[in-house]
Formats: structure tokens, sequence, C-alpha cells
């Protein structure tokens, strides 16, 4: 398996049958084994939305940190009910 959310890593592992994963399968991961809270995984996707361009620039991938960033402050909301 490999772990890269570089665009050229992806295509080479998909176009060889290689299992990979990027940034957000991670935190995923780290929020499903309680390796982090949910407002560390947040504020993780900001800073990389914030000081990284290639995420800024990315229509499909800000849509899923958007995606993410809804469902984890619900899961917040939720653990303080």
């Amino acid at each position: 398996m490999l772990l890269s959310s570089d665009k050229i890593v992806r295509n080479f592992s998909k176009a060889n049958a290689i299992e990979y994963h990027g940034m957000l399968w991670i935190l995923d991961q780290l929020l499903l084994s309680e390796q982090i809270t949910y407002p560390v995984a947040i504020k993780k996707l900001n800073d990389l939305i914030t000081n990284n361009i290639v995420y800024q620039n990315n229509m499909e991938l800000t849509y899923e940190i958007t995606k993410r960033i809804e469902k984890w402050e619900q899961a917040c909301q939720e653990d303080f009910r």
C-alpha cells in the first residue's frame, strides 16, 4: 500500500494495481482508531487548505475536504450531547 497525496504517485499506483490512499484517508483512519480527535482533524484539514496551494486549487479535493469537515463538526456536536 502506498500513502501519498501526490497525483503522479497515485496515477502510478492505479496503473500498477497498487492500493493507495491519501491524506483524507489517513485522517479518517486516525479518527477511527481514536488517535486524534475531531477538532484536531478539522484543524489539520483547515491548515491544508490555508497553507497548501495544491489543496486550494483542486475543486474535487476541496469538495471532499468540505464534506469531511461538515461531517466531523456534526460528530463533535453529537459528542457534546
